[in-house]
């Protein structure tokens, strides 16, 4: 098989980034587009070119591909995460859920695991080799559950959730509904 090029590449990861998301609208309803005419204007009022995105009436996926032979570091993921925000900030985007993702065909380092792990809520980072299979991921979907509280594991953690209003609504951090290991009652504490 021939090696794709950056733009061979970010054409592939176009055609499955409906996978890179957990979000119904995006994937049924997502407008995909790719490539150098792909600009997203921050409030900034910079235009940023972004490899691939997804937009529904609801929400925004924004895709930056990475395809080095080396792991990308955190320097390539605060870089993205600024523009994201400068993004977000636009009154043009304010009513639309907005998340990043990055995607590299080779990996990442330790140091961006720990900045993913605080800022999982806004990106994720996908491992996508050149015949479209995700290899690796550090990726979260957020849902509120009322009146609960949930042991819930992603990647190689397990992380606890606890009500985190008046409401007793928490946010539930899962990759897939198969990540959510244990649920119970807060009122009567029974699973």
């Amino acid at each position: 098989m021939a090696k794709l090029s950056a733009n061979e590449y970010e054409e592939l990861i176009n055609s499955i980034s409906e996978t890179l998301t957990n979000s119904t609208s995006l994937r049924k309803f997502g407008q995909k587009r790719f490539g150098k005419k792909n600009l997203w204007i921050g409030v900034s009022g910079y235009k940023h070119q972004i490899d691939v995105s997804l937009k529904s009436d609801e929400e925004i996926l924004l895709v930056e591909c990475k395809h080095w032979n080396v792991r990308i570091t955190p320097g390539v993921f605060f870089d993205f995460f600024g523009r994201l925000i400068d993004i977000r900030n636009h009154l043009k985007y304010n009513n639309k859920s907005l998340r990043g993702t990055i995607v590299t065909k080779t990996g990442w380092t330790t140091g961006v695991e720990t900045a993913i792990k605080y800022y999982s809520q806004f990106c994720s980072v996908f491992q996508v080799n050149e015949v479209s299979e995700i290899e690796d991921m550090i990726h979260t979907h957020y849902i509120t559950v009322p009146s609960i509280r949930s042991e819930v594991a992603y990647g190689h953690h397990t992380i606890i959730q606890e009500p985190t209003n008046s409401d007793n609504d928490i946010i539930v951090k899962a990759s897939s509904s198969s990540d959510v290991t244990i649920i119970w009652d807060t009122e009567t504490q029974k699973k």
